[in-house]
């Protein structure tokens, strides 16, 4: 099987070639066959090799976050302990969400197929779905090496860019392939469910589970003055200005049917924020929500509010954004605040003919 790092040497080669050549104006030179007994061969593959963990590892670092090297900016939230204890968290919200299941896709007890985990974050998804099916053969991608190294030996991690054009041969394509949290990190959905389509094996599922990530109360008791409203009307609507679509989640079965899929299957689940409802299992929800929101919103404020064109009130300095973060906060905490995020959980399946 292919490892992490011998997959990240490829992907990032592969760039290299820079578009369509027949429309190049610059002379290609001549490509040559080295000579393989060459005693610096060797060292020219070490090298290089060095070369390319060091552009993965050496996470830039902006007010005291660290971000993903490796294609530099595409994704906004940092990739420090901090991130990945609440994407950990952010697991565990989904997890008791759905009642303990990690896919709502008809997938047997006893798969034994492919499965790709796109933007995989902590690498938590493929290993519960590897120990949970251990004949199965799970993949999970990233733009970060944030993964551990500790895993069940089914499971492999390669570094790369969804984005890109995938590099999977026809006769490795998948059965299963899942996705969650993309919500904010798609430029162009049709691409990537495009992508999924020409890479599941006919009879096989795609599921993805994502945010509509605005906050909405359904009793009025969200005010639009308040700093919990103003955060997700600047913070959200400006990345959806952008270009990144920061509510996948309502739009996810069209996007499948638009690729091609079929048997779509579509699930709403709500997600409280904080301690408010009265029903026990809501009110587990919206604590294990409060706990990975107050960690996210430093993320996504210095991501957003610190880049803003003055034409938009920006950019926000350091000290500016903490205090919005207290009030914002001291929203997420208040009992008479009653607000909610809808989520969706959507599998279709690609045709077998």
């Amino acid at each position: 099987m292919t490892t992490a790092r011998e997959h990240v040497a490829l992907v990032i080669t592969g760039e290299g070639s820079g578009g369509d050549a027949a429309n190049s104006s610059q002379v290609q030179p001549e490509v040559t066959q080295g000579d393989d007994t060459d005693s610096a061969y060797g060292d020219e593959i070490s090298t290089y090799t060095a070369s390319v963990r060091s552009s993965i590892y050496d996470y830039p670092e902006r007010y005291g976050r660290t971000y993903h090297a490796y294609q530099e900016g595409r994704y906004t939230l940092p990739t420090d302990e901090a991130e990945l204890d609440r994407l950990d968290i952010h697991h565990h919200l989904i997890l008791r969400a759905m009642q303990n299941r990690l896919y709502f896709a008809p997938i047997p007890a006893d798969f034994a197929g492919r499965v790709l985990d796109i933007a995989t974050g902590t690498g938590i998804w493929p290993i519960d779905f590897a120990d949970m099916h251990p004949a199965a053969t799970v993949i999970g991608n990233d733009l970060a090496p944030t993964q551990p190294t500790m895993v069940p030996p089914n499971v492999s991690f390669y570094i790369d860019d969804v984005e890109d054009s995938w590099n999977y041969p026809e006769r490795e394509a998948f059965d299963f392939i899942h996705a969650r949290f993309l919500a904010g990190a798609i430029a162009d959905w049709p691409k990537l469910l495009q992508q999924c389509y020409a890479h599941t094996k006919p009879g096989g599922y795609v599921e993805f589970q994502d945010w509509n990530t605005w906050l909405y109360s359904q009793d009025g008791t969200l005010p639009v003055e308040s700093a919990l409203d103003k955060f997700h009307q600047m913070g959200c609507a400006g990345r959806h200005a952008q270009g990144y679509n920061m509510r996948p989640g309502p739009d996810l079965e069209q996007y499948l049917k638009d690729a091609g899929f079929v048997d779509i299957e579509v699930q709403k689940i709500l997600l409280p924020l904080g301690p408010w409802p009265k029903d026990k299992f809501m009110k587990e929800i919206g604590i294990i929500n409060l706990v990975q929101m107050e960690k996210a919103v430093e993320g996504i404020c210095l991501a957003v509010l610190t880049r803003l064109p003055p034409e938009a009130g920006g950019p926000w300095s350091w000290e500016a954004v903490q205090v919005f973060l207290a009030d914002i906060r001291k929203d997420m905490r208040n009992t008479k605040i009653h607000g909610l995020y809808d989520f969706f959980i959507v599998h279709g399946r690609r045709p077998k003919i």
